[in-house]
C-alpha cells in the first residue's frame, strides 16, 4: 500500500512539473510573438525636414515618422507653430514604408543642390542615411519620397 502511495505522489510530483513547464513555454512563446510585433512596426523610421535654403539653417518644420506616429515640430514661416502628434492608417504606412524600401535610398547622392543657394532645401533621413537636396537638382524618386512625407501634413488640418 505504501508503495502505491509513494508511487501516486511521485506521478503527482511529475504531472505538476510538466504543467509548470508547460506554462512556462506558452508565455515565453506569448511574450517572443508580442515583442515580434512590436519590433515590425517601429523598425521604421524616417525623419523629414525643409530648411530656406543655406545648408545650416533652421528648419521650416520637422516631420518624424516612427511606425504609425507621426511627429510635427513646426518651427518658423508655417500656420502650424509647435509640435503635434498624430497616428497615420496602416495603409499609409504601408505605402510610405513600401516607396522607401524599393527606393534604395542609400544609393542616393547626400547633396543635390543647383547654383541658387536660396531655394529650399529637403532633408530626409532613412536608415541613419541622410539625403539633402534642392527639388531641381533632385531625382524624380527622391522627390516622390518627399511628396509622400509631406503629405503627412494634411493630418494637421484635421
Amino acid at each position: 500500500m505504501s508503495s502505491l502511495i509513494s508511487f501516486k505522489r511521485s506521478m503527482m510530483f511529475r504531472l505538476q512539473k510538466l504543467i509548470f513547464n508547460m506554462t512556462l513555454i506558452s508565455f515565453v512563446i506569448i511574450l517572443y510573438n508580442c515583442s515580434s510585433v512590436n519590433t515590425k512596426t517601429y523598425d521604421f523610421q524616417v525623419t523629414y525636414a525643409k530648411t530656406k535654403g543655406r545648408l545650416k539653417t533652421k528648419p521650416h518644420y520637422i516631420i518624424r515618422l516612427k511606425g504609425d506616429s507621426v511627429s510635427y515640430n513646426g518651427i518658423a514661416n508655417m500656420s502650424i507653430i509647435g509640435e503635434r502628434n498624430f497616428k497615420i492608417s496602416k495603409s499609409e504606412l504601408k505605402q510610405i514604408r513600401k516607396a522607401f524600401e524599393e527606393s534604395d535610398f542609400s544609393s542616393f547622392d547626400q547633396l543635390y543642390q543647383g547654383n541658387v543657394r536660396d531655394l529650399p532645401i529637403t532633408n530626409i533621413t532613412y536608415n541613419d542615411y541622410e539625403v539633402r537636396f534642392q527639388s531641381k537638382q533632385a531625382p524624380e524618386k527622391l522627390k516622390e519620397l518627399a511628396l509622400l512625407m509631406e503629405e503627412l501634413l494634411h493630418h494637421l488640418s484635421l
